[in-house]
């Protein structure tokens, strides 16, 4: 949650990131509940430790929310609610908080507006904090965490939000600090990734560390600079075995889940004559995720369900251009998440609990019956950086194409090939395709400057 507002009547106006690409403005027009929602450019994030501005506008015809040059617009012109609110007509969908409010109208109501920046106050939550000066509590009912990061230049209409001393705060005098000063400057990261802070790290001699974030990378090391790979010449697949790993592990049920990523290079053909196996994830029950390069540059995600049921998707592109290309699937809540660069699908394996937790081969570059007539082909080019993360501990996180390279690791005698007699060389992979700039669009409104004689203000998501 970055900002909410709302009124006595209960007309609101909210803005809040998710999934870490995507801004929305969520508001009322009287009974009626709208949104808009800016989606970051491909291969781009919001929450990358880049300051990003972001700008409401009421207009006559339409409201629009400007996040630095991008747009998004939600029609006609912005009607409050002269009457007390005790439920929307439309768009009830769209409401992710209930506050506190009464079933009825009161009889009296003294008229105010209620400002929260940066996260709501929420009942329940073990980092909970109760508010200094609050004469009675209100909790606000949402999914939905506080910003973890800094927040700076707040201004409604032209008057200046005093986000240093003003307002109504936490008792903990961690939750919410006073500048956005970091240490980035200290570390250099390559290949897209970006500084993080350990904002919730309060010890005096570690507080607000920085360090690369290399997750959406595809690359690992402390500069996201490091590429550990397989050249694959079309002769033989990559295969993992998890069965005798998950034996030696205790998983706790309760997970934030779990994920499996992998970067690929494929070679440029000038024919390309056969789709071709970058993964097949093997559960148990003969539950298969298989995830193909086409013929035509195309990628399918397929999850095939016993007996006969299948899911797929397709990554519409060319990814057989010779570029690196990043796939990451998650495995959460009863569903499973495929993203191909920035492009995102989402499986619902309806009754079947599909974790990592009950894969037993994982495959790349090929499978086990890849002569099949019509079937795909295994893979020709460079697959790097496989990573099995459990989201728990270091022990917990595998690096399967490592073990492989290194003979005497761990976990090596679990890392071989299909067919067992064929080799795979060890190889680094080439780099992302470097995106073509394109000018930004007119914008019709002055942003406001940047360089503002006020303080900065950081939130922390222990902020209820």
């Amino acid at each position: 949650m970055l900002v909410y507002a709302h009124d006595e009547n209960y007309n609101f106006v909210q803005v809040h990131l998710w999934e870490e690409n995507k801004v929305s403005l969520t508001l009322n027009n009287n009974r009626t509940v709208q949104r808009c929602t800016i989606v970051a450019e491909a291969g781009k994030e919001f929450s990358n430790m880049d300051w990003n501005q972001v700008l409401i506008v009421y207009g006559d015809t339409h409201t629009s929310l400007y996040v630095d040059r991008l747009l998004c617009i939600i029609d006609g012109a912005h009607t409050l609610s002269d009457s007390y609110i005790t439920s929307f007509t439309e768009g009830l969908d769209l409401v992710t908080v209930n506050p506190p409010m009464l079933p009825v109208a009161p009889s009296v109501l003294q008229p105010y507006t209620m400002l929260l920046v940066g996260g709501l106050p929420r009942s329940r939550g073990r980092n909970f904090r109760r508010l200094k000066r609050q004469t009675s509590r209100s909790f606000y009912n949402t999914e939905y965490p506080p910003i973890l990061g800094c927040m700076r230049g707040f201004r409604v209409g032209n008057e200046v939000v005093d986000l240093q001393y003003g307002g109504i705060r936490p008792d903990d005098q961690y939750a919410v600090r006073i500048g956005c000063n970091t240490k980035c400057d200290e570390v250099t990261c390559h290949n897209s990734g970006h500084c993080t802070v350990d904002w919730q790290n309060l010890d005096p001699n570690a507080m607000n560390s920085v360090a690369c974030d290399c997750s959406k990378t595809s690359y690992f090391g402390s500069s996201c600079s490091e590429d550990k790979g397989l050249t694959f010449e079309g002769q033989a697949a990559f295969v993992f075995d998890m069965v005798p790993i998950l034996e030696r592990l205790y998983l706790p049920t309760k997970r934030e889940g779990d994920s499996f990523n992998f970067a690929f290079v494929s070679a440029v053909e000038p024919l390309q004559e056969h789709s071709r196996y970058l993964a097949v994830l093997q559960f148990a029950y003969s539950l298969k995720l298989e995830i193909i390069l086409n013929k035509n540059g195309s990628v399918n995600a397929g999850l095939i369900l016993p007996p006969l049921d299948t899911q797929v998707f397709t990554f519409l592109g060319n990814y057989s251009d010779g570029y690196r290309h990043f796939i990451q699937t998650t495995f959460r809540d009863k569903s499973i998440t495929v993203i191909v660069d920035s492009v995102k699908h989402i499986f619902s394996p309806y009754e079947y609990q599909v974790t990592l937790e009950t894969v037993e081969k994982i495959y790349l570059g090929g499978f086990e019956t890849t002569n099949k007539i019509g079937s795909a082909k295994n893979f020709i080019g460079c697959i790097s950086n496989a990573d099995i993360d459990f989201h728990l501990a270091d022990r917990f996180r595998f690096t399967p194409m490592e073990y492989y390279r290194n003979t005497g690791s761990k976990f090596a005698e679990f890392a071989s090939t299909v067919p067992k007699e064929e080799t795979l060389a060890i190889a680094q992979c080439a780099n992302f395709k470097v995106p073509i700039a394109l000018p930004p669009p007119p914008r019709t409104v002055k942003m406001p400057d940047w360089e503002t004689p006020f303080e900065p203000q950081k939130y922390s998501r222990t902020f209820r």
